[in-house]
């Protein structure tokens, strides 16, 4: 069996410095590439380093396309733009985010004849892949959702080539099947999982229990959309009643677009009001 791993163009793959969803593919493929042929596709200005060299230390063959120029002033001009109309496609599932970089991936995997093609998050190169690989399987996988920023109808044909929608957990699960019931046979969850080695050092717990000073740490992106603001509001108060605690944030900053984080039917004023906290400016 021959299996491709297609992640968004804004991935970062390749340890270790990896977003979440290149380090959700590279400890999926990893393990797989023990039994089986896995390739994975990426944005190579993103993913540094020798493909043979990485296949020789990772046993994953990684196939990397350099970002063209016309893909990058699409995307630059989108962000820019913002959404000009309510009902707008939001960036992730945008048709002409990075479209040169999805042809190069369904006209390479069409070279490879894969047997199943799991696609990160990026519904819109499933119509691109399907036309050049119509024997495939082809998963996507929801890292988050993004049904309530887009209009469902343009999301319908793309979910009807799809053998398998899976996500990273029942909500999702269960609002794509209550959004798109002509398919809900075909969605599941797949939890992330973790490597059990990483927890596996034994801690001397005695010695923790003496020190003063005690550590919350927060690992993840810094961007509104993951609520570091509501933390940090959280943590005055405990902060006030425990001055031996110490908040550590540990993450890159991000900006992540606010329209990809609220429901077209949202109120509008809620939303103006949440702006600031997404203006990076001010940071």
């Amino acid at each position: 069996m021959k299996i491709a791993f297609v992640n968004q163009p804004i991935d970062a793959i390749v340890p270790p410095y990896q977003n979440s969803v290149g380090a959700c593919t590279y400890w999926v493929a990893r393990p797989l590439a023990k039994a089986t042929e896995v390739l994975v596709y990426g944005v190579k200005d993103l993913n540094p380093g020798d493909p043979a060299a990485l296949a020789a230390e990772y046993g994953i063959q990684f196939r990397f396309f350099a970002a063209t120029w016309f893909d990058r002033l699409l995307f630059h001009l989108r962000r820019k733009s913002g959404r000009l109309f309510r009902g707008a496609p939001t960036i992730s599932t945008w048709r002409w985010t990075f479209p040169t970089y999805g042809k190069q991936v369904a006209l390479d995997l069409k070279k490879q004849n894969c047997d199943v093609i799991h696609l990160q998050h990026c519904s819109q190169y499933i119509p691109v892949i399907r036309a050049h690989n119509p024997r495939a399987k082809i998963v996507l996988h929801l890292h988050g959702e993004w049904f309530s920023q887009s209009n469902p109808a343009a999301l319908t044909d793309r979910i009807a080539q799809v053998d398998l929608l899976t996500s990273v957990g029942n909500h999702i699960t269960e609002k794509t099947k209550r959004t798109f019931p002509a398919f809900a046979d075909r969605c599941e969850t797949t939890y992330n999982g973790i490597d059990a080695q990483e927890f596996a050092r034994e801690k001397d717990y005695a010695a923790l229990r003496q020190r003063k000073i005690k550590r919350i740490l927060y690992s993840g992106a810094v961007s509104p959309h993951k609520g570091v603001h509501v933390l940090v509001d959280a943590f005055v108060l405990v902060a006030r009643q425990y001055p031996n605690v110490v908040l550590d944030i540990v993450g890159p900053i991000g900006d992540y677009p606010i329209e990809e984080n609220f429901d077209l039917h949202d109120d509008r004023a809620l939303i103006q009001e949440l702006a600031p906290f997404y203006d990076t400016s001010l940071w």
